[in-house]
């Protein structure tokens, strides 16, 4: 397997599982900037691990959201290209981060939830693919000042029908 690591300012790097070091229950590990490329100051926000074969797949997509509400979905082929020195896996404007990134199929549910209690539950399917270096598309908008993202969440739904005119 891959593992994808993804940082606050948008980058995405990644490693091979067999070259993370495995310790025991009791020892402290090692600091993931040992491991890859990260610039200063920069913090890995979510990871999430691939299957080799599966990076070449259309049908799979990542889906990125972002402190100011914004969430993208980019095809998990775009990050078929892998190099040591990590890609822009999403485009971050100032005073913005990643908040949480996961793999879909093209027909989950997408829940946003802000620090102020308020949620924002859409189809995956209503957000259009992008590019890695696009910044993405408005995912929830706050209603109440000083709000913003603390959590994404993708929702297997088990729909595997593609039929735009079915109403659930």
């Amino acid at each position: 397997d891959l593992v994808f690591f993804f940082t606050d300012k948008g980058s995405m790097y990644w490693l091979n599982a067999y070259e993370i070091p495995e310790g025991s229950r009791t020892s402290k590990g090692k600091a993931i900037i040992n491991l890859i490329n990260v610039d200063q100051g920069e913090l890995v926000k979510a990871l999430l691990t691939v299957k080799k074969e599966d990076v070449e797949r259309d049908d799979l997509f990542v889906v990125m959201a972002t402190k100011s509400g914004h969430i993208k979905k980019t095809p998990l082929s775009a990050f078929k290209h892998l190099r040591k020195s990590g890609i822009k896996a999403i485009r971050i404007e100032e005073n913005d981060d990643l908040v949480d990134v996961a793999i879909t199929n093209g027909s989950f549910e997408i829940l946003m939830s802000s620090a102020k209690g308020m949620a924002c539950r859409f189809k995956e399917k209503d957000t259009r693919p992008m590019c890695s270096a696009a910044r993405g598309v408005t995912g929830i908008r706050f209603k109440i000042a000083g709000d913003y993202l603390v959590s994404m969440l993708a929702i297997n739904t088990g729909e595997v029908s593609t039929n735009d005119s079915e109403e659930t």
